[in-house]
């Protein structure tokens, strides 16, 4: 498992690796990526040929613009949160940023590949990282279990895999390796606390890590989940028992209940209230 990890809030925007520093500094990709910047002062490397989250900051210099400004808004100074699916970093970036340089991002990505992809960015780009706060990165997916498992790639949906057991071939998709393991076995050895803020997107495998969540759901302030149709009801009317649940429009809050999910087109993000 690689990390870019510290233990100590009170070091400012820093970033540690427990690879040894010439590793650190090769650090390579199979994909093929090009640097891009946001609309929110920092760049990213993008994979090439990716048409969602690379192809829409390349041409639009954004991602999600409605979880983004939800991100901004909600999180605050000092906190500390997860981002569980990072893709290439975007949202990481984003809440490293609204943490301010003594708050903390712990971040988890199944695809190794795009831990690579944003190990570079860190390594590579100009972005300021001496007033963030400090970002670590874990290349392992999260679930209800601690396993070797793969995840089924679109080519052109990098963001868009899946976790299955067995290696596969499909036409126009990747298969690759992947460490599943549950985060209460992470959470004490990173002496993660408290959670204020949880950012979760993982492609429908929210079903196998919410039960896990329970510690740092507990602790957390709202959590920005992607949910859809493809979920169980039996899962979302466990979400909607604990949390009240609401669909961002225009970037305000409107409640919703898990009818709406369940006859939704596709997936929303969903912000995820405690109830009073």
């Amino acid at each position: 498992m690689s990390s870019i990890a510290h233990d100590n809030p009170e070091i400012s925007g820093r970033l540690w690796s427990d690879k040894e520093s010439e590793e650190v500094e090769k650090v390579e990709t199979i994909y093929p990526i090009t640097m891009a910047k946001t609309n929110y002062g920092f760049s990213l490397y993008v994979v090439d040929g990716d048409e969602h989250v690379g192809g829409n900051i390349q041409k639009l210099g954004f991602w999600e613009p409605e979880t983004t400004n939800w991100l901004i808004k909600n999180v605050q100074e000092t906190d500390t949160c997860l981002d569980i699916g990072m893709n290439i970093g975007y949202f990481t970036e984003i809440m490293a940023r609204a943490t301010g340089p003594y708050g903390r991002v712990f971040s988890f990505e199944a695809n190794k590949e795009l831990v690579n992809v944003y190990e570079k960015t860190i390594l590579e780009s100009d972005n300021d990282y001496e007033s963030t706060g400090a970002i670590n990165l874990f290349d392992i997916g999260l679930s209800n279990e601690t396993k070797e498992a793969f995840i089924l790639i679109p080519n052109t949906n990098i963001g868009g895999a899946g976790i299955t057991d067995e290696d596969s071939t499909v036409d126009g998709m990747t298969s690759l390796p992947v460490m599943l393991d549950n985060i209460n076995n992470i959470i004490d050895e990173i002496t993660i606390d408290e959670i204020d803020i949880i950012k979760m997107d993982v492609e429908g495998h929210e079903e196998k890590i919410w039960d896990t969540l329970e510690r740092p759901l507990k602790s957390c302030r709202a959590a920005i989940v992607e949910l859809g149709p493809y979920h169980s009801e039996e899962f979302l009317n466990k979400v909607s028992s604990q949390f009240n649940m609401y669909r961002l429009v225009n970037d305000e809050e409107m409640e919703i209940v898990v009818g709406d999910i369940i006859d939704a087109p596709h997936h929303m993000n969903v912000v995820l209230r405690h109830k009073s």
